[in-house]
């Protein structure tokens, strides 16, 4: 094969991943959207708090957890097992980067231990490392929660991500030398039983997390552009 053969081959291969790449990213923001709006069509506005622009749904589902608690007069998102997610890229700062990351790939994610607490990593901190985080999502414009169809590995899955407090970020993203925030995630369930994986293949997405078929969404909100903040929620 000369050289002329092999730089077309890369050429073309290289617009085939990147083909399957689009392709990918546009049929799991089509079934992120189908999986909301299935979570939310049901829903029965049971409340609005005027004074700070929210406004409350809640979505009948048989379920022994909230997905909404209020905790010492304070509203946090999600019981123990529930996987946060959002998104919008952190880097909002930088135009077209900031779009393409949010409808490709995503922006962050966390899992739930308690009411008050989540797990989480960020490269984005000093301590960029694995460690516990106040729970405060449900101050942020959107958020979506997940939550794991299989109930029986929940605590065995905590007890495995609070095992890895301390690890570092990888920033590398492909060589196992750590965890980013989705990694952590798929991971911390995959160790604890690979037939409830939330992850497809290779790198974690957000997006990956939302569209798998091991989890369903309990929990959903979004700011409007009039700034009035939906809240959907399991009770």
């Amino acid at each position: 094969m000369n050289i002329k053969i092999k730089f077309h081959f890369t050429r073309y291969f290289i617009l085939f991943i990147v083909v399957i790449f689009v392709m990918n990213g546009i049929v799991e923001n089509i079934l992120i959207k189908r999986k909301i709006n299935n979570f939310t069509k049901s829903a029965t506005l049971v409340s609005y708090d005027v004074e700070n622009g929210i406004k409350y749904y809640c979505v009948s589902r048989e379920t022994s957890y909230s997905s909404l608690n209020v905790i010492d007069g304070k509203t946090y998102i999600g019981s123990e097992g529930d996987i946060l997610v959002r998104q919008a890229s952190p880097y909002p700062e930088i135009p077209v980067f900031h779009q393409l990351v949010s409808f490709f790939i995503g922006g962050h994610a966390a899992y739930v231990v308690n009411g008050k607490e989540t797990i989480e990593i960020n490269g984005k901190t000093k301590d960029n490392s694995v460690h516990y985080y106040n729970n405060d999502w449900f101050s942020k414009k959107e958020c979506i929660g997940v939550r794991l169809k299989n109930k029986e590995i929940i605590s065995d899955v905590t007890k495995n991500i609070e095992s890895k407090i301390g690890e570092k970020y990888n920033y590398t993203f492909v060589i196992d030398n750590g965890y980013y925030c989705t990694d952590l995630m798929s991971k911390s369930v995959y160790e604890v039983s690979k037939k409830d994986n939330i992850n497809d293949i290779m790198v974690t997405t957000v997006n990956d997390i939302i569209t798998s078929s091991n989890v369903e969404i309990c929990y959903y909100h979004y700011t409007d552009p009039s700034g009035i903040k939906h809240v959907y929620y399991i009770n």
